[in-house]
């Protein structure tokens, strides 16, 4: 899904090589950019809007740096599993 802003800013610089980059006025330009971060950021949001979406991909998850991961463990150790577990996601 996040490729589809690469795919038409790809579509736009082949157009350009097919059509000669005198042919592109600036506004084909700028309207194409526009359309391809339009594209790439709704397709960002359907697909990191679902439940787990950014927190269930490992490749865009951000972990809890070392230190808060002690505050977990900590809470674990007092009881306070539960919210730890609400307040990391992990």
């Amino acid at each position: 899904m996040l490729r589809a802003s690469g795919i038409l800013a790809a579509l736009v610089v082949s157009s350009a090589s097919a059509a000669g980059l005198d042919d592109i006025t600036n506004r084909d330009a700028v309207s194409a950019l526009k359309q391809a971060l339009t594209n790439g950021a709704q397709a960002a949001v359907t697909k990191l809007g679902q439940e787990n979406g950014f927190l269930g991909d490992p490749r865009i998850r951000i972990p809890l740096p070392p230190s808060m991961k002690q505050a977990e463990a900590m809470m674990h150790s007092i009881g306070a599993g539960k919210q730890a577990d609400d307040w990391s996601c992990a």
